[in-house]
Order: C-alpha cells, then structure tokens, then sequence
C-alpha cells in the first residue's frame, strides 16, 4: 500500500517493510523495533512513516489517502 506524506511516496510492502522516498527500505524487525521506541508516545509526537506502517501493518489502512495503482 502506498501514500503520500508531504509530497513524497511511501510503501508497505507485502512483507510489511517500509519503502521510503529516498531508496531506503526499513525490514519489518526494524519497524517493530522503533515502535517499542515510541511506545506510549501520543500519535501527534510520532513520526509520520511510523504511524501510516503500523495503520496498515494493525489493518486501519482506512485512516489515509491510499494510492490506487
């Protein structure tokens, strides 16, 4: 599943790793891993990839703008 987030495009992929703008991929371990660093963290002081992963990865795809390809 892909969005946009201030003008950039950012994936989910099937494997739940995250693509970002600039090339880098982040492994599903490593998304999980700055989860529990933001943990009890209110959704306003996360960063904005975390939260739309872990939307899509808990199935609340439903809260962004999706890209239909």
């Amino acid at each position: 599943m892909k969005t946009i987030i201030q003008r950039k495009i950012f994936e989910v992929t099937k494997d739940k790793s995250l693509i970002c703008p600039n090339g880098k991929t982040f492994t599903s371990e490593q998304m999980r891993e700055a989860q529990k660093e933001y943990k009890g963290a209110n959704r306003m002081h996360k960063p904005m990839a975390l939260l739309f992963w872990s939307d899509v990865v808990n199935g609340q795809s439903k809260n962004w703008n999706l890209i239909k390809e």
